[in-house]
């Protein structure tokens, strides 16, 4: 891997993606299209090995958190992940908010999900991230000990800002020890700014934001010693992305804007910038006290 530095400051950030077809969103999934209409094709298979054939051309790393419904259907995707040397993870099983789930109901999806992985003989995944970033302080604690207990060794739901969905506003701005100390949770990115938190975690962030802006707010967090956490979504490379006529148009503009062409520019953008570990790096490395505030 490359070194991408100015002035001895490390660029480095923890990439993942959040793997997902778009009807699957939270903005889209109460207006899809009906199960079984052409709309419904699933392309993750196809941009999952665009986006690996990009981070090898940059020598770079990443973690793909795959719906286990999804990878239970295309086990392809999989296959790419962990034959490609990046970290394959558990992104739950159809995209449901753990909000409207108790913690029975949360048991069951990730033990469905770890049925899927077993019998498609891949290695068992260390890390979960929650569909919509639906780890809260409602939720936290049961979350911690239900992944803790089914074997994962950290999580990445948590959006250390107030917003209208998820996020956790107090939460530290680095990797933590969820409630419990058995996990390890790696935060989202976000940088202070004049007493706010701004989001720079990438995804519909770094679509709606001009780049220049992204970057800036990157290289501050490297400079105070920290690694960013990114995600993006594979949807968010496809061309064209038009969300489908007869959607409302803010779900379009929420989920279209920044899609396809200028997605990729800006992430071809963001590794020609910075360099790219998985979260599964980042979570040895914060277990041993190695990232600092």
């Amino acid at each position: 891997m490359r070194s991408a530095s100015s002035c001895g400051i490390s660029r480095r950030i923890a990439l993942s993606f959040d793997v997902e077809e778009w009807f699957q969103t939270a903005a889209v999934c109460p207006r899809a299209c009906e199960p079984g209409s052409s709309c419904r094709r699933r392309r993750s298979p196809l941009l999952v090995d665009g986006l690996i054939d990009t981070l090898a051309q940059y020598g770079a790393r990443a973690t793909f958190f795959v719906l286990g419904s999804l990878l239970e259907a295309e086990p392809s995707i999989g296959q790419a992940v962990t034959g490609s040397g990046n970290e394959l993870a558990c992104h739950g099983w159809s995209h449901g908010s753990l909000l409207a789930m108790d913690r029975e109901a949360f048991r069951a999806d990730i033990g469905r999900c770890l049925g899927t992985w077993s019998r498609l003989s891949l290695p068992p995944p260390r890390g979960y991230r929650a569909p919509s970033f639906s780890v809260t302080e409602r939720n936290s604690s049961w979350v911690a000990e239900e992944l803790s207990a089914a074997g994962f060794l950290y999580d990445s739901s948590v959006f250390p800002i107030p917003w209208i969905r998820y996020g956790i506003p107090a939460a530290p701005l680095i990797p933590y020890r969820l409630e419990g100390g058995a996990l390890l949770e790696l935060p989202l990115a976000a940088v202070p700014v004049s007493g706010l938190r701004i989001p720079a975690a990438g995804g519909a962030w770094m679509r709606f934001m001009p780049i220049r802006v992204h970057h800036r707010l990157l290289r501050r967090a490297c400079a105070a010693g920290r690694t960013p956490v990114l995600y993006a979504h594979p949807w968010e490379f496809d061309i064209p992305f038009d969300g489908e006529a007869g959607f409302p148009w803010i779900v379009r503009l929420r989920q279209g804007r920044g899609s396809g062409a200028r997605m990729q520019s800006a992430f071809s953008r963001l590794l020609g910038s910075f360099d790219s570990i998985t979260l599964a790096e980042l979570c040895t490395e914060s277990s041993r006290g190695t990232d600092t505030p």
